[in-house]
């Protein structure tokens, strides 16, 4: 015969038949969550029904009433010479019956034992060694705070899955407890990190100063990649990201010069992201030409008294020229000091220039003083 009964909690019923008999409503227990309540404070019986003070919370089987017959003395005490009545024989046979019923019910005085195998509520029997607590069926209600030391966790125990999102506060870790041997390789992310903290973007070309590139990074030596997880320059690793940016292949950057994207500006127009231009240095020849006018130079003066015919007679070319007469008279009248005619002497003028041709031949390669770096990209 059944001696106890459970219910599912939903959070608003409050009402628990009995469905076992029982002698006296102090013999009905009454369990939530795995703890023993009391009554009045927590529950009343009426009938054969448990009514609570506050609805039980909502759970599978969390609501258990079961008997726990009194069996420190005898339901009826008989005195000599005292009348037999049946209902005290039978109140006493039930009593006894009713606590060998319950020998097999854990009773809140932690009395009984089960004698039988198979399940007993939260614990099973297999045998009469061998027991076990069933799934779930210790809630975190049931266990005192700090309870559950380090020592009782098996290593690798609670992993992700058993930690609700943000159950780890910031009080509760140590400082420097986090180091970086209890980091997972590849767990922190950009989304982990403060906007404020940038990670090198994918595709970013660098320059270095070793032969070999450095982690993370491929030498951009023109080497094709994977869609996806593979082995390039004996580095295996998931070049997806960097696929999405460049394509199958890795900018060649070996001995060449880098030269900013146009981007619209005209300066260099039609190319493309990452594209290649060869040189141009052809043989050619510089234009010359070169005219002006110099500063005009005044080369002027006269000369007089040369001879008392001059004036009539004496001839005067190129930048000479005849002056007037010092007087009338053209006969000599005294000494050589007589007047006599004169002349003039200008030489004022310009010079015309130019200069036109070309320069010299200029050509083959154009190289300004480097260094040479090492190129490699963020994969």
């Amino acid at each position: 015969m059944a001696t106890e009964v459970t219910y599912n909690g939903d959070g608003s019923d409050v009402t628990f038949n009995i469905t076992f008999p029982f002698l006296e409503s102090s013999d009905v227990k009454v369990q939530v969550n795995g703890t023993t309540v009391n009554t009045p404070a927590d529950y009343s019986i009426s009938g054969n029904v448990v009514t609570f003070e506050t609805a039980p919370s909502s759970g599978t089987n969390n609501v258990r009433l079961y008997r726990n017959t009194a069996k420190d003395s005898p339901a009826i005490t008989y005195s000599a010479g005292s009348a037999l009545k049946a209902d005290d024989l039978n109140k006493n046979h039930l009593q006894s019956l009713y606590c060998l019923q319950e020998i097999g019910t854990v009773t809140s005085n932690d009395e009984g034992l089960g004698l039988t195998a198979g399940s007993k509520g939260d614990i099973h029997v297999s045998s009469g060694t061998d027991w076990y607590i069933r799934t779930d069926a210790v809630d975190s209600n049931m266990l005192n705070t700090n309870s559950v030391t380090s020592d009782a966790i098996a290593a690798n125990a609670v992993g992700a899955s058993e930690l609700a999102d943000d159950a780890v506060d910031t009080n509760a870790i140590a400082n420097n407890a986090v180091t970086t041997a209890k980091i997972g390789n590849s767990q922190i992310t950009q989304a982990k990190i403060a906007s404020t903290v940038i990670f090198t973007p994918v595709a970013t070309v660098i320059w270095y100063a070793g032969s070999t590139a450095p982690t993370g990074y491929l030498k951009s030596n023109g080497d094709t990649i994977p869609n996806g997880t593979g082995t390039v320059q004996g580095v295996t690793a998931d070049f997806s990201a960097l696929y999405a940016i460049i394509g199958a292949t890795l900018p060649d950057l070996r001995g060449e010069f880098i030269r900013g994207f146009d981007d619209g500006k005209g300066t260099d127009s039609g190319r493309s992201i990452a594209s290649s231009q060869s040189g141009q240095n052809a043989s050619h020849d510089h234009s010359i030409s070169v005219s002006g006018t110099t500063n005009t130079k005044s080369l002027t003066g006269s000369v007089s008294r040369i001879s008392e015919t001059f004036a009539g007679s004496g001839q005067a070319t190129g930048v000479f020229s005849k002056g007037g007469n010092n007087t009338a008279s053209l006969t000599p009248g005294g000494p050589d000091s007589s007047a006599t005619g004169s002349f003039n002497f200008d030489a004022s003028h310009d010079h015309t220039f130019s200069v036109s041709g070309t320069s010299g031949s200029q050509g083959g390669e154009a190289r300004p003083r480097n260094i040479a770096l090492l190129a490699c990209i963020k994969y």
